[in-house]
């Protein structure tokens, strides 16, 4: 029933600190950074038994916290967002309905876990039973992805727009759905892209960090319409509002509030 809070032993010293503030435990390799440590070892020497309710302390609600991810926030200094069991439900329903997957689908984790589109990638594969490939620490753009793409036979790919610009639309030949998210996607990639492979679907995703992954996506994009980040996923409220917190009209200019 504990959160977890992925953390990248390569980064520098300080960041670590910071980011295991308040953590109880570890599971690593090595004591560091002032945090009780599990080590791979002992954990294995435990029950592999399913959990059970008596091996619990407590009670578990769907708006327990699932995990802690770190942001940089806007001051550099990283920012714990808790995201609840509650948000991963309608996340993995509404991304295996949009992203068409099933359990003959080959998804690719790309992203590092101390992000949360890895969530988006694992929750993916492990609800329908679909495979998920983990490619290696020093695969994440380029010829070495592309390579990646066509041995593993990746069905579902989920990147930045800086990633797959640095692919050509032919590497993406055996994808069904893949979709960009993180930042802006220009309108000259997506002409690139969303006309290439005729089997290939492109999305264009969007959601901050609190929002659970994603809180917006567009239907599959075609060259030469206006780039969108579509609309709600189910659960979730998206609308723009003026100064006054009040409705603009369509075509309005505001800012986007999220809620659900």
């Amino acid at each position: 029933g504990a959160a977890f809070v992925p953390v990248d032993p390569n980064y520098p010293a300080l960041r670590r600190q910071q980011m295991l503030a308040g953590t109880a435990l570890g599971i690593g390799t090595g004591d560091q950074d002032g945090t009780l440590w599990l080590q791979e070892s002992e954990a294995q020497s435990h029950s592999d038994a399913p959990v059970t309710d008596a091996d619990r302390i407590g009670v578990l609600l769907p708006e327990h916290p699932a995990y802690v991810i770190h942001t940089s926030g806007s001051t550099g200094k990283p920012k714990a967002v808790s995201i609840t069991h509650r948000g991963l439900a309608g996340l993995a329903a509404a991304v295996v309905e949009k992203y068409s997957i099933t359990s003959t689908s080959r998804v690719l984790q790309l992203a590092s876990p101390v992000f949360d589109a890895s969530i988006q990638e694992i929750l993916a594969a492990v609800t329908t039973g679909a495979t998920l490939v983990v490619a290696p620490a020093d695969v994440y753009a380029g010829p070495a992805l592309a390579e990646l793409l066509a041995a593993e036979r990746i069905t579902h790919l989920i990147t930045s727009p800086t990633v797959l610009a640095t692919l050509e639309p032919r590497d993406l030949a055996g994808v069904e759905v893949f979709d960009v998210g993180g930042e802006a996607c220009p309108p000259d990639l997506r002409d690139r892209f969303a006309g290439g492979a005729p089997t290939s679907r492109m999305l264009n995703a969007y959601g901050p960090t609190e929002t659970t992954v994603l809180a917006t996506l567009s239907d599959p994009m075609t060259p030469g319409e206006p780039v969108t980040i579509g609309s709600a996923l189910p659960g979730v409220r998206a609308v723009v509002l003026d100064t006054r917190l009040r409705v603009v009209p369509a075509g309005g200019i505001g800012e986007l509030y999220l809620g659900g």
